[in-house]
């Protein structure tokens, strides 16, 4: 079923270090262990498209980060790669908190597949600007930022329609990793009221309940009834 694939595909992650969420993993140790230097950084990417399956969990923690940390075999593999540069009108973000999306389970096993491989995947990420590419005019170094779904696109009205809408985690690299690039247009400053654990699903999942919840036109003290809403 859906459920038990999810749960399966947050324990591949668990295995990886990698909690539901990954601002309470241990991921930074893993990443230290993996002999991160300046100029690159740590990543988890789809590597190939495929079933999630089930992957035991060790006891030993530093055991199960040791075994898995240099992982290669799919879906999920553990990479190094380069810290992206940041194009005009891009920021680069040093990614704090991503949380997981049923979507990410779609890409791996092929509903909504990443049209090229590997890919980082991760769309609802949390993190601070590090660096400006020329022309950003919106952010500066230190500001705390999310980025949803959409990763770029033509700013209409119904942009997530569009055929220049590229996805974060699938059409471009997301926040399973260290550092990720995104356009500032589709970097959005989160409120200093939500840490970045609280802020994380609300770029996905918080925000499809909330525009739902908008259309319903609904009034404070009627009643409201939800169905297969969820996320991490």
């Amino acid at each position: 079923s859906n459920v038990t694939r999810l749960i399966q595909f947050h324990l591949s992650l668990a295995a990886l270090c990698v909690s539901p969420s990954f601002g309470l993993a241990t991921m930074a140790a893993a990443l230290a262990r993996s002999g991160h230097t300046r100029g690159d950084m740590g990543a988890f990417a789809i590597s190939e498209i495929g079933p999630i399956s089930t992957v035991s969990e060790s006891p030993d923690e530093e055991e199960s980060n040791s075994r898995h940390q240099d992982r290669s075999e799919g879906p999920l593999a553990f990479l190094r790669l380069p810290v992206p540069a940041p194009a005009p009108g891009q920021v680069l973000i040093k990614v704090s908190f991503c949380g997981v999306c049923h979507t990410e389970l779609d890409e791996i096993e092929g509903r909504t597949a990443p049209p090229h491989l590997p890919v980082v995947p991760g769309h609802e990420v949390v993190g601070n600007v590090v660096e400006r590419g020329q022309d950003v005019t919106d952010l500066n170094v230190g500001d705390r930022v999310g980025v949803g779904w959409i990763f770029d696109s033509d700013g209409s009205e119904y942009e997530n329609l569009s055929p220049a809408f590229r996805a974060t985690g699938r059409d471009a690299n997301g926040g399973y990793a260290e550092y990720m690039v995104v356009g500032e247009r589709y970097a959005h400053h989160i409120p200093n009221v939500f840490t970045d654990e609280e802020a994380a699903p609300l770029l996905c999942a918080g925000g499809v309940g909330y525009r739902a919840l908008m259309l319903t036109g609904l009034k404070d003290n009627e009643p409201v009834g939800l169905m297969g809403f969820g996320g991490r």
